[in-house]
């Protein structure tokens, strides 16, 4: 399998991707822009449209998006495979949302997909975890990069859906330290070449900050956005221990305001 952290790049491509719990990973490629992929995406958009607009009712939804996601040839882009992970989530029967309350969210996720604007990932999840009872996000686990490795320097944020086997990343969370060697290592640090999403300009942790002053006493921190509305925490310490995943699971809860969610079963916020 190829490394997850060879290059931010590839990390927040694979991040998009969820996986079967299998770990086979023979169908997981980087994502290519082909016309296959472009006809998988009108594929997705015409899917959910259907439900939208009264078409066809949730379990077909489901089972169409779910044969969708498990084709071998599916090669898309991130926010189209975002896009889909997340519609899958919110139509499993299980998750038991009202009808009206998941085509309002479908509705929202094609009206981005279709602007290309990012996908409201952290208000999805909320109406998700409302339709639940809770958000649980979980901690995968992380492939180390190299023997010398001793201490955790980057972990994933993942809603797992145990009974149908599928897995989101909405959220990454790093060391400082391991983002700006990434970034050094890959040629775009302090350069044009640097993804747009990591400029300056486009740090969230000042809004953050301002709306929520008692996080300016814990670890200091950068909070980025993709354009698949997928969220990377950069935190200013060494090595990611509990309490560093727990903050950085918490700083993801406040962006996206999620009202009841946890972290391997320990809430996030008062609840």
């Amino acid at each position: 399998m190829e490394s997850r952290v060879r290059s931010l790049e590839t990390r927040r491509l694979h991040a998009a991707e969820f996986a079967l719990r299998s770990g086979d990973q023979k169908n997981s490629s980087l994502i290519t822009d082909s016309c296959e992929a472009r006809e998988r995406h009108i594929e997705i958009i015409e899917t959910v449209g259907l439900f939208v607009n009264g078409t066809i009712g949730r379990r077909r939804l489901y089972r169409k998006l779910l044969d969708t996601s498990r084709r071998s040839d599916a090669r898309l882009q991130a926010p189209a495979i975002t896009a889909l992970g997340l519609a899958i989530l919110l139509s499993d029967p299980a998750a038991a949302m009202g009808r009206e309350q998941l085509r309002r969210c479908l509705r929202s996720l094609l009206s981005a997909l279709g602007c290309r604007r990012p996908l409201p990932v952290g208000e999805l999840l909320n109406c998700l975890g409302e339709s639940l009872g809770r958000l649980e996000l979980n901690i995968p686990d992380t492939p180390r990069t190299g023997l010398d490795e001793l201490e955790e320097q980057w972990v994933d944020l993942a809603v797992d859906r145990y009974a149908t086997g599928f897995r989101l990343i909405p959220a990454s969370v790093f060391t400082r330290s391991f983002f700006r060697r990434t970034l050094c290592e890959n040629g775009t640090a302090d350069s044009r070449a640097d993804p747009t999403c990591y400029h300056r300009e486009n740090d969230k942790a000042p809004i953050l900050l301002e709306l929520h002053p008692g996080l300016s006493e814990d670890i200091g921190f950068e909070y980025y956005v993709d354009d698949s509305g997928l969220s990377e925490i950069v935190l200013d310490t060494e090595s990611l221990g509990w309490g560093e995943k727990f903050h950085a699971a918490r700083i993801f809860a406040l962006y996206s305001n999620l009202g009841r969610a946890a972290l391997e079963g320990v809430p996030l916020r008062g609840q």
